[in-house]
């Protein structure tokens, strides 16, 4: 009825999107559902490059599409560039592109590029936390990049500082509980694993780890409840 209003292309991406998570999970083909996700978000960049949204939700698009999409992180940074230019002052655009250039980081196989990436990429978390000193994200990100680079005691100052900031956030306990891991502070991993699983009890990734937990503690009764619950989901 009306192919040239922008919002409709914006959420008719998203559509496609949701159904390219369900066939994938199902083992069906998504190749279609990649492209129609991908050519819905440009066409609403296309239609208006001067809406924020459309920029946001093709930055996320790609971004959802990394991994399945050659290219996508590339693809994604450019889209949130062009977001940085329409809202500078929005931290949330700095740290998307931020966690794709860390994927980068992470997934390169020379060492100097990998520097670079990672560089850039806290470079990019640093810029968001300027723009908004308390946002939890950039933090948390900024102790994913730590991690990532081997830096774990520098990584849990981090989560622990963003903890203050995002006490109920399941993803930050979860990684604080990881870094303990890390670090073999088992007991320290303990807590933030437990406190994980009683946000979520069918969080499979917090429930592996915390089985790893209690198998160094010796708690082997535990640690194979765990695991038998991590079989089941």
């Amino acid at each position: 009825i009306n192919p040239r209003f922008d919002l409709y292309w914006r959420d008719f991406s998203q559509a496609h999107l949701v159904k390219v998570r369900e066939n994938l999970q199902a083992g069906k083909d998504i190749q279609n559902g990649v492209a129609n996700s991908v050519n819905s978000a440009k066409t609403a960049t296309d239609l208006n490059s001067k809406n924020v949204a459309n920029w946001s939700v093709r930055g996320f698009t790609y971004q959802s599409l990394a991994g399945i999409l050659g290219g996508a992180e590339d693809w994604a940074i450019r889209s949130y560039d062009e977001a940085i230019k329409l809202e500078p002052a929005n931290p949330y655009f700095s740290t998307q592109k931020g966690i794709m250039t860390l994927r980068k980081a992470i997934l390169s196989q020379d060492s100097a590029e990998k520097e670079k990436f990672f560089a850039q990429a806290q470079e990019q978390f640093e810029k968001a936390i300027e723009l908004k000193s308390d946002y939890a994200p950039a933090h948390f990100q900024i102790a994913i990049l730590y991690q990532a680079e081997g830096k774990i005691s520098q990584a849990i100052t981090k989560l622990e500082e963003t903890k203050n900031l995002a006490p109920f956030d399941i993803g930050l306990a979860f990684q604080l509980g990881v870094a303990y891991y890390q670090d073999k502070n088992y007991q320290k991993a303990k807590e933030e694993l437990e406190r994980a699983v009683s946000l979520d009890s069918n969080y499979a990734n917090a429930l592996y780890f915390l089985g790893l937990t209690y198998d160094e503690l010796g708690e082997r009764g535990k640690a194979l409840e765990k695991f038998r619950k991590v079989a089941e989901l």
